[in-house]
């Protein structure tokens, strides 16, 4: 991956982190309603969606082609119970394996960007496209809680 991804990754997590920590744990479980995910829940959701391409990003620069579930978002978030998290230790879970990502994906052999993981519905995705898509659903997200904010 070139250099301006990864300082525009690393950068989206560091500038999010100073903004977030400032959140109380109060403001971070708040819900609008029953239908809507806390701050807390998306950055648990954000920690799994970390979890499940941090297994992508390793498996695809060993193998050509992987085959792996999508994982049961709304699940997760329900089970992983992150509305019960501490604030800070779910921040700076977040932070930190997001960094670690950030590693991972600088140290990427361009070699295996064209590896592909071919998704329970038959896509074939290659690593290239999977880390791109990461950062732009964290964006996403990152986004949706700052609209939030204001």
């Amino acid at each position: 991956m070139n250099e301006d991804f990864i300082t525009d990754f690393r950068e989206t997590i560091l500038q999010v982190y100073s903004e977030m920590q400032r959140i109380s744990d109060n403001i971070a479980s708040n819900k609008k309603d029953a239908t809507q995910w806390s701050i807390k829940e998306v950055i648990g959701h954000l920690i799994d969606s970390a979890s499940n391409n941090h297994q992508r990003f390793i498996r695809l620069q060993i193998d050509e082609e992987i085959r792996l579930p999508f994982y049961q978002q709304v699940d997760f978030v329900r089970i992983s119970n992150y509305q019960s998290e501490d604030w800070v230790i779910l921040l700076d879970f977040w932070k930190f394996y997001n960094l670690h990502l950030v590693h991972i994906v600088g140290n990427i052999d361009e070699q295996k960007l064209e590896n592909v993981w071919i998704t329970p519905k038959g896509e074939k995705l290659d690593l290239k496209f999977v880390v791109e898509d990461y950062l732009i659903h964290l964006k996403h997200h990152l986004s949706q809680i700052k609209n939030r904010l204001v």
